[in-house]
Formats: structure tokens, sequence, C-alpha cells
């Protein structure tokens, strides 16, 4: 029974993680729907659509990821990815999700080379920081993005004013 009671509890998490991972696009494709219905500029409602538009893709990602399919053509797993497109992408998400207008944003962005990836998790992988960020200054407080290269390699900090972590969990 033991082994039992194991096995639920990963299945739990399991599945807990998995309502996290589809609870952010979701709440954004929610968001951005109704902006739309709003909004009378065509120009926002072309922009909350393509929002809508790339949270939906984002989100079948999930579910393929969720489900084990695999696509056949490696070449398809990594594509050009912006990490600073993937940064505001995220940062919008998040914050729709927080239904929060006090987070004050600073993005330090610099000219970064694209990278090989997988545009989704590494966006799933910033609105995971981002939302902890913002629930962790509870709503309230100000955001900070940056990027940079060094050397070959891409650098991004993102930076809250919330309380920090206890000394105890840094490890």
């Amino acid at each position: 029974s033991g082994r039992l009671r194991g096995a639920f509890g990963t299945f739990g998490e399991m599945t807990a993680g998995a309502a996290h991972e589809m609870n952010n696009p979701l709440y954004s494709i929610l968001g951005y729907s109704e902006a739309i219905i709003d909004e009378d500029d065509t120009s926002k409602i072309k922009t909350y659509a393509g929002k809508v538009l790339d949270s939906s893709r984002h989100m079948a990602a999930i579910i393929q990821n969720l489900s084990g399919y695999t696509r056949s053509n490696a070449n398809d797993q990594n594509k050009d990815v912006n990490i600073n497109e993937r940064l505001d992408a995220a940062v919008d998400i998040a914050l729709l999700a927080s239904y929060s207008s006090d987070i004050s944003l600073d993005k330090k962005y610099s000219s970064l080379p694209v990278m090989k990836g997988k545009p989704e998790e590494i966006q799933q992988i910033f609105i995971n920081i981002i939302a902890n960020a913002v629930q962790a200054m509870h709503g309230k407080g100000k955001l900070t993005l940056a990027s940079e290269t060094r050397g070959e390699n891409i650098m991004v900090r993102i930076q809250d004013t919330g309380p920090g972590i206890p000394q105890e969990y840094l490890k």
C-alpha cells in the first residue's frame, strides 16, 4: 500500500504540474479574448488575436508533450528562438494571468543572436519564473527583465522587488 500511495502521490504531482503548465496559456487566451470583445480599435484587436493564436499554439504544444507525441522529423524539434520575443510573450501572459496593474516593468534587452531550441518550452520557463516573481510581490512592485550575450552564451536576468527566497531554501 505504501508503493500505491507513492504512485498516486507522484501522479497527483504530475497532474498538478500539468494543470499549472496549461493554466498560463489558458488565462492568456481568456484575457485576450475578453479584451477583443471590448475593443473597437482594429489594430489592437489584431494584436490580441495574434496573442490568442500564440497562446493556443503554446497550449497545443504542452498537450502534445503530455501525451507523449513526438515528431518523426528531428529538425522540426528545434527552431530559431528569439529570446527577447519569448520574454515579452511570457511577461504578457504572466501579467495578464495575475490580474494586476500594479507591476512596473523595466526591460533592459540587448540585441541577441537567435538560438536553436523549443520556443514553447523556453517561454514556459520564463512564464513560470515571472509568475512566481509576481506572486512573490503580491501583485505590486517592480519587475526587471534583462538579456545580454556573454561570449557565446545568452544571459537572461529576471529580478523582482519581492522579499526573496528565505535563506534556508537557497541551496
